[in-house]
């Protein structure tokens, strides 16, 4: 079988794999052929697209880690709340998990944009549960952290709708409500004796970052319990690759690139490290283009998430491309399901109306600080399609531009610079510009804890790692300014 994306659908393809909606009922069954209908309902409602049948992937067979059976149950359960139900699917799911040789989530997730708070809850389970298996956790364990992931977002049904679902950047009071969430599942929860303690533990402290910047309690390090720093990652993994009212999805590659680059800041590393050998950038069914040109089709997943087994359709013949040397330089440029190898340009091509409304007055400035070209060009590729970039090489120059030009929205500031480092330019700029809050996001290849330490004392809003990877860089942007919710 083979993933086609809505919009490449056309009439006569057979289908390879049913699709089922919230309602346990089908939106279309496999062998139906597809008619223009078909291909409107679906699009009208939302899903990313279909597995079909043809010859090229007709050996090609991808099993569902979890009955979709079950995975209706789930939905269902957390849909009402029901507590009891909820147990009683997550020891299905691990029961599943642990007497199936498949411990890969190799299939697309192809829900309606409409079933996403449900869906999320039953995911965020699934791949928890994976990334536990893969850790060799006791079943008693799998099975609470199981609870845990498909407990995780209850709060949310007590914050408002219209939040939740918000297409504009929420205000501060708003932010301040939907960070209650995690308190609110606990507090949901505290009262149902037969849940452990250990699953409530797990769903209070589910957005803690590792440096210590997350919430309810800023815990960081060790601190946090390993269910939670689980839940953390496959939690913002999900939500990167859903398609909210408020941003476009990101593809698995791009949110495992995100969540990657976050190693040691948000995410605990050894989750990291597991979830990549879990969950796959490229999942088996899919088109992709390399960067020799070739046209292949993705058949299975390896131990390198971003390096899977594909078939060269043109020879039809299969490469490993972990392993086999005449591909070691060569990469993934393209995907059916994001088909570009800029992520910048399809996002901007995917809101277009949207981009194209704004008025330029009511764009963020933001002034990028870095003596590495490298970096400078990475931010731009990374921002410059939605913010209003001053790109400057020394601390020299930055000083200059403040003392010219109104206050920036946000500065983004390399640490090791040969003139005057960051820290003290930073401090400088606060001066020139009688701006002593002036925001800065900190870019350093060196972390250690005098580093840390000096980003705490100036409040920085967070630091970043170099190499930069755009995506997180654009994302880390993106969650400053409200305009993305992890």
């Amino acid at each position: 079988m083979r993933f086609v994306s809505v919009r490449n659908l056309k009439p006569g393809m057979v289908v390879a794999k049913g699709l089922t909606n919230s309602s346990k009922t089908f939106m279309i069954k496999e062998n139906i052929e597809l008619t223009q209908q078909y291909i409107n309902r679906l699009t009208e409602a939302g899903y990313a697209g279909l597995y079909i049948k043809d010859k090229v992937s007709e050996e090609i067979q991808i099993i569902d880690s979890i009955a979709p059976e079950i995975f209706a149950e789930g939905v269902e359960a957390v849909k009402n709340q029901d507590i009891g139900a909820l147990v009683e699917v997550s020891k299905t799911i691990v029961s599943e998990v642990l007497y199936s040789d498949n411990i890969c989530a190799d299939i697309l997730d192809l829900r309606s944009y409409d079933d996403y708070t449900y869906h999320h809850s039953v995911n965020v389970a699934l791949y928890a549960t994976l990334i536990g298996k893969r850790m060799n956790l006791s079943a008693l364990d799998l099975e609470l952290l199981c609870q845990a992931g498909i407990c995780h977002d209850l709060g949310k049904s007590r914050v408002p709708t219209d939040i939740i679902n918000k297409p504009d950047k929420l205000t501060d009071e708003e932010y301040e409500k939907i960070k209650e969430h995690p308190r609110l599942s606990y507090q949901i929860l505290s009262g149902c004796y037969d849940i452990a303690a250990k699953v409530k533990q797990a769903v209070l402290y589910h957005h803690e970052n590792e440096e210590g910047t997350g919430y309810p309690e800023g815990l960081k390090g060790d601190q946090i319990p390993l269910f939670s720093k689980i839940l953390h990652a496959v939690d913002v993994y999900d939500a990167l690759t859903s398609k909210r009212p408020y941003k476009e999805p990101f593809t698995p590659a791009e949110a495992l690139q995100y969540i990657d680059g976050g190693r040691g800041i948000l995410f605990d590393s050894r989750v990291v490290d597991v979830m990549m050998t879990v969950i796959p950038a490229y999942p088996p069914g899919i088109d992709v283009t390399l960067s020799n040109g070739e046209e292949c089709l993705v058949i299975a997943h390896t131990r390198d998430a971003m390096r899977p087994r594909v078939r060269v359709i043109e020879r039809m013949e299969d490469v490993n491309l972990m392993t086999d040397r005449r591909y070691k330089e060569i990469d993934i440029v393209e995907s059916s399901l994001l088909p570009s190898n800029n992520w910048t340009e399809d996002i901007e091509q995917l809101n277009h109306e949207k981009l194209t409304a704004l008025e330029h007055a009511s764009e963020k400035t933001i002034l990028v600080v870095d003596d590495s070209v490298t970096s400078l060009m990475t931010a731009r590729s990374s921002l410059e399609d939605k913010y209003n970039l001053v790109l400057v090489k020394n601390a020299m120059h930055a000083m200059s531009y403040i003392k010219k030009n109104p206050v920036p929205d946000l500065v983004l500031m390399d640490i090791e610079m040969p003139d005057l480092d960051g820290i003290t330019c930073m401090r400088k700029l606060r001066e020139l510009s009688q701006t002593p809050n002036l925001p800065v996001i900190f870019c350093t290849s060196i972390v250690n804890e005098a580093i840390k330490n000096q980003c705490r004392l100036i409040n920085a809003v967070e630091y970043i790692t170099k190499p930069i990877r755009p995506i997180y860089l654009r994302e880390r942007v993106a969650i400053f300014f409200g305009e993305s919710r992890e």
